[in-house]
């Protein structure tokens, strides 16, 4: 395997062990922390939908925050199936096989 392979396997790991790790925080953090009922004095009235379907309200910043690791999401596992994609056709990455059955 190349040195330049190796980079790029880490980097498109990296981005999306990084937008998982950003994801998953940020439900956990959202749902524990933020109102459930429209706070109009603090300023928390963005309705958003977390870990699961739990609705909590936040500011508008925390609901642009929200909105970006959303739309991320996508390009994350993009990057993970391209990693599996390259490494599997290269020969870098294989599939272990499983255990024989009825032996």
């Amino acid at each position: 395997m190349s040195k330049f392979r190796k980079i790029i396997y880490a980097l498109l790991l990296s981005i999306f062990a990084m937008q998982t790790i950003a994801s998953v925080w940020l439900h956990f953090s959202y749902s524990s922390n933020l109102p459930k009922m429209p706070e109009e004095k603090s300023g928390r009235i963005y309705r958003m939908v977390v870990n699961h379907g739990f609705v909590v309200y936040g500011s508008e910043r925390e609901f642009h925050i929200f909105q970006i690791v959303q739309n991320s999401q996508p390009i994350a596992v993009m990057c993970f199936l391209i990693f599996l994609m390259v490494g599997l056709r290269s020969g870098d990455v294989k599939i272990a096989t499983g255990r024989k059955l009825n032996k």
